[in-house]
């Protein structure tokens, strides 16, 4: 299992969590907008694991930072629409995206222990 699916695995736990509860108190625009933010979160990591994975000493910095600028504006697009066709939150938004973010460092120790148990 690779690194990303694990992130975006477990941020979708915390996600779905969060969306219950918000929900079940009746603001259904901020879960629309953990879930909106949770999709956003998770393509920007495959995105950016699919970029790193792919970088060589030819690599050029002009090509990582329209990579990096693409992905801006690929979740800046997602927060817009989001917004504007399912009136989702944009506070939940950025909640979703940060739990993909967060969850990059409990993810990242369990795959260092994996890997020195290995090694």
């Amino acid at each position: 299992m690779s690194i990303t699916l694990m992130t975006s695995g477990l941020a979708a736990v915390l996600a779905a969590a969060a969306m219950a509860v918000l929900s079940s108190a009746g603001r259904g625009d901020w879960a629309l907008g953990v879930m909106a933010g949770w999709a956003a979160g998770s393509v920007n990591t495959a995105l950016l694991a699919r970029r790193v994975s792919r970088l060589t000493d030819q690599s050029s910095v002009a090509g990582f930072l329209y990579g990096t600028g693409s992905r801006f504006a690929l979740i800046g697009l997602m927060a817009i629409g989001a917004y504007r066709l399912v009136d989702a939150n944009p506070l939940g938004f950025a909640m979703g995206i940060a739990l993909v973010v967060l969850m990059g460092v409990p993810v990242s120790v369990i795959w260092s222990l994996r890997q020195e148990a290995v090694g």
